[in-house]
């Protein structure tokens, strides 16, 4: 649970923070306009920032554990699918978020509507 909070909130916002910083920098730099770098960045530098971010609370956990512990290949292939798995959830979240006026409630959930309806269940349903 708690590699799934660090992905969360830790890695997912870092990863925010990096990319806007990122994209206003060259937007000043460069005169272009806020909008178009951020077209650009989205599929050129921010998979990659992304991805960076999602490697290093792994490393430190990797570098800090082996000190003290024998973590093998399986511990650390759940701790990073728990962090990946944190930082998917805040990305669904975020892709989301904006549709929640359109939220209709049905039995047992919500359903968005947009192009394909998407279902969000209530808490403690699946």
């Amino acid at each position: 649970m708690v590699a799934l909070g660090t992905g969360l909130y830790r890695c997912g916002m870092l990863a925010a923070l990096l990319e806007l910083a990122w994209t206003r920098g060259v937007a000043a730099w460069s005169g272009e306009a806020v909008r178009e770098v951020v077209g650009t960045a989205s599929y050129t530098v921010d998979p990659f920032i992304e991805e960076v971010v999602k490697v290093i609370p792994l490393a430190v956990a990797a570098w800090v554990v082996r000190r003290r512990l024998r973590w093998g290949l399986t511990d650390h292939l759940l701790l990073g699918a728990a962090l990946g798995a944190g930082f998917a959830l805040l990305e669904a979240l975020l892709r989301l978020s904006h549709l929640a006026g359109r939220a209709i409630p049905v039995v047992g959930g919500w359903v968005i509507s947009r192009s394909a309806a998407a279902y969000v269940p209530d808490v403690g349903r699946r």
